[in-house]
């Protein structure tokens, strides 16, 4: 479930020095004082992949792990296209209520965190994003019977249902994003328009949280 034991040394021993330095910006929905948290132990738990029951499983697993053991706190090294609507909202409700702060980081560069991808970024305490990464497009979609977050499908006009998909899941965006006072029309937009911008472009529209600055904390190089 963890990362290797060099890159999770490496993260725990920086990520002290980026609470010190950024505690009162960065963690969102958190009080801003500097040294609030003493960071000595860190749990990265890397996935990559479309956000199925078995990424809802191996996620909320590592939240557990993160809050049964002595860790302070847990990276969510994180590449998707989106996947289903049901585990993802399993995983954001286990990253809201989790007792251990959770990070989010879009890693490598060239990885993604869209559609449902985006809802978890957004539910996390810290959003951090590789330069050469994009976040967005969450625009929910059906899949047989199934709802999805894997983006809207070009020239289909939406259905009653579909419509109740989209406005339900505007909700829960800007319900998520009101809670940890990220840029709440940005959010919007990537459900109700598609919108997707890249890690620069996140930084200056304040959606994940200063892109450049973490990037320096979590850099694995």
């Amino acid at each position: 479930m963890a990362c290797g034991v060099n890159m999770v040394k490496r993260i725990a021993g920086l990520a002290g020095l980026f609470f010190f330095l950024s505690v009162s910006v960065l963690p969102a929905g958190r009080p801003a004082k500097a040294g609030e948290y003493k960071i000595s132990t860190v749990l990265a738990a890397p996935y990559s992949g479309v956000i199925t029951p078995a990424a809802s499983e191996f996620i909320n697993g590592a939240i557990d792990k993160a809050g049964a053991g002595k860790f302070d706190l847990l990276v969510i090294q994180l590449d998707t296209p989106g996947g289903l609507d049901g585990p993802m909202r399993d995983i954001v409700k286990k990253i809201l209520a989790s007792k251990v702060p959770v990070a989010v980081y879009v890693f490598p560069q060239g990885a993604r965190a869209a559609s449902a991808g985006v809802f978890i970024a957004m539910a996390s305490d810290i959003t951090a994003m590789a330069p050469g990464t994009n976040i967005g497009a969450a625009h929910p979609v059906m899949l047989g019977s199934l709802p999805s977050v894997l983006g809207e499908k070009e020239g289909k006009k939406k259905d009653p249902m579909e419509e109740k998909m989209l406005n339900d899941a505007s909700a829960y965006m800007k319900s998520i994003t009101q809670q940890k006072k990220r840029n709440v029309d940005w959010a919007i937009k990537a459900v109700t328009k598609s919108a997707s911008i890249s890690a620069e472009e996140a930084f200056k529209a304040g959606s994940p949280t200063c892109w450049p600055r973490i990037w320096r904390i979590f850099s694995l190089k």
